[in-house]
Formats: structure tokens, C-alpha cells, sequence
């Protein structure tokens, strides 16, 4: 009789990897929309997921006897993949905070910023700037780049 442990493809590995890519993409979204803090503290929770299944694949691997270079290489690759979620969260939480931030159709404070000419120009006179019909505008379209400010 064959023991159940020893029977069977090692999946543990693999499943540590795409939990790993899990959070990486989960990084990846937190990056560019905004998720909240449960999806930032889940990628982590996923990259703590992943190194558990790699670590009892791999010893699994290392104790039937097979499959221990496919184990050893996914493990490297799922610990890579966990460095760079790991990196993705720790710098998510760096990121500021827009509590302050105006929220969609609230007048936003007056500031003055630097135009793709050069030139310094103010919201107000954005919004007193006449149109080329020679009406005044009612608003301004301003489009922030997350990194550019």
C-alpha cells in the first residue's frame, strides 16, 4: 500500500506561487485605484499565505524524495514574487493620505501650479479666462498624474 503523503503530484508549491502572484496583483491594483486598507493588509496576508504553502511544499518535497529541483526552483521564484509583494506593501503604506483631498464636485481650493509652457497660472484665472466664443468658463478640468505632483 502506498502512503497517502507520498501519492500524488506536490501541489503546495504552485499554490504558494499563484498566491504570490495573488498579492502582487492585488499590489498592483492598490497602486492604481483606490482599495483601501483591506486590500493592502490582504496582499500581505496572501504573501504570508504563499510563503506557508512553499515552505510545506518544499519540505514535503525534500521528505518523499520527489520532485526537489521543481520544488527548489518554484520556491525561488515564489520568494522572489513574495520580496516584490512584500516591497509593494510596505511602500502602499507610504503613500499620503487624501482625507483633505476635494471630493468629486467640491470647489477645490485656489492653488497655482506651472502650465506645459512654463508659466505659472492660478485656478482663478483659469476660471476667468475667457473661452474663444468669448464666454467665461463655468469649470476647469485639472487631471493629476499619481507621482507627478
Amino acid at each position: 500500500m502506498t502512503d497517502a503523503n507520498n501519492s500524488g503530484r506536490n501541489w503546495l508549491p504552485l499554490l504558494g506561487f499563484l498566491a504570490a502572484g495573488a498579492a502582487i496583483g492585488i499590489n498592483f491594483v492598490a497602486f492604481n485605484m483606490p482599495v483601501g486598507p483591506i486590500g493592502v493588509w490582504s496582499s500581505l496576508a496572501l504573501a504570508v499565505l504563499a510563503l506557508v504553502l512553499l515552505f510545506l511544499g518544499v519540505a514535503r518535497a525534500f521528505r518523499t524524495g520527489r520532485g526537489k529541483i521543481l520544488s527548489s526552483l518554484v520556491g525561488v521564484v515564489t520568494l522572489l514574487a513574495c520580496a516584490l509583494s512584500l516591497f509593494g506593501f510596505w511602500s502602499a503604506r507610504k503613500l499620503p493620505s487624501s482625507s483633505a483631498a476635494p471630493q468629486v464636485g467640491q470647489k477645490a481650493p485656489d492653488f497655482t501650479m506651472t502650465d506645459s509652457t512654463g508659466k505659472q497660472v492660478s485656478l482663478v484665472q483659469l476660471l476667468v479666462a475667457p473661452l474663444p466664443n468669448g464666454a467665461s468658463p463655468k469649470a476647469t478640468l485639472l487631471v493629476f498624474y499619481r507621482g507627478y505632483w
